[in-house]
């Protein structure tokens, strides 16, 4: 059981790249819970599962 998925944002340029929910077939419920900004330009993504 998964009590919440943290992914950061990394902005870069690519011409080409692998997705990273490439492979679900049924949709996630997923609500944000907080984000986090960074000087770097990264961004902090909280979500929590729906129930």
């Amino acid at each position: 059981m998964i009590d919440e998925y943290r992914l950061i944002v990394n902005p870069i340029v690519l011409r080409e790249g692998t997705p990273l929910f490439k492979n679900i077939r049924k949709k996630l419920g997923l609500k944000l819970i907080d984000c986090q900004s960074f000087k770097c330009g990264n961004i902090l993504l909280i979500y929590h599962p729906k129930k």
